[in-house]
């Protein structure tokens, strides 16, 4: 991972007073209904235990926090961001919320026992790390869930990341923009699961594309998760969810 992010997160929390900012892109709103069903999908697929305890690798802001918080006993958030954990402190704060302990860490190199958590998620993280530091994460990872993992990458054959990676080493020619996503194709995380002793269960949601007006962008993105609630899955998703599982189990 380059040393930049560390810097770039750092200096998120001063880029605004909401989380709508979290995103690294564009943070596209989804219809109530297709917000909900977006949510559904991802305890559909997880299935997450009452009786976990939940690791949030990269946690940021804490989406998944709230999103999770609820279905598990307690949840474990990590990010190697002291000012995107301040955030999220503040967040479950404002919000009640106490079922929540907040880590600084890296995904690379966990600082907690062997099979220490049920279940794990790691979102919006793995596109940030080259080849390497994300074979480690997974890893890691692997190392400390005894159960499943969804694990989310962004897909490398998506009209949205074609553009996405042109945009950026355009403005990376002219030093506006440091440093820039991993777009991958999925055998590559094919290969980290199994290195891992992980089998693997996908499936993609989002075809939208930046350039769209907003409320534009808002139909099309609610379009592609209704269409994922019932099974209409493409390749051209431009991102991977990815639960994951111990091999036999």
């Amino acid at each position: 991972m380059k040393d930049g992010w560390r810097e770039y997160w750092e200096q998120r929390p001063e880029q605004g007073g909401t989380c709508a900012w979290l995103g690294h892109g564009n943070v596209v709103s989804l219809r109530r209904r297709a917000e909900y069903w977006h949510s559904r999908r991802f305890m559909d697929a997880l299935k997450p235990s009452r009786a976990w305890t939940l690791l949030d690798a990269g946690c940021g802001a804490g989406d998944e926090v709230l999103r999770y918080h609820g279905e598990v006993k307690w949840i474990v958030g990590i990010d190697f961001s002291p000012g995107m954990l301040r955030v999220c402190r503040k967040r479950l704060e404002r919000l009640g919320i106490v079922n929540v302990g907040l880590v600084a860490a890296d995904a690379r190199a966990l600082p907690f026992k062997s099979g220490a958590f049920g279940g794990s998620i790691c979102m919006g993280v793995l596109q940030f790390m080259d080849a390497d530091d994300a074979e480690a994460a997974v890893t890691e990872l692997s190392r400390v869930t005894r159960d499943r993992m969804l694990l989310h990458g962004k897909n490398s054959f998506s009209p949205f990341g074609l553009e996405l990676r042109v945009a950026e080493r355009l403005l990376a020619r002219v030093g506006n923009r440091f440093p820039y996503d991993h777009h991958r194709p999925f055998w590559r995380y094919r290969r980290m699961f199994a290195k891992a002793g992980r089998v693997k269960r996908e499936f993609t949601i989002g075809l939208w594309i930046p350039q769209l007006p907003k409320n534009v962008k808002s139909l099309v993105g609610s379009a592609e998760v209704w269409m994922a609630s019932l099974g209409l899955n493409h390749p051209f998703g431009k991102e991977y969810y990815v639960v994951v599982s111990k091999k036999g189990a």
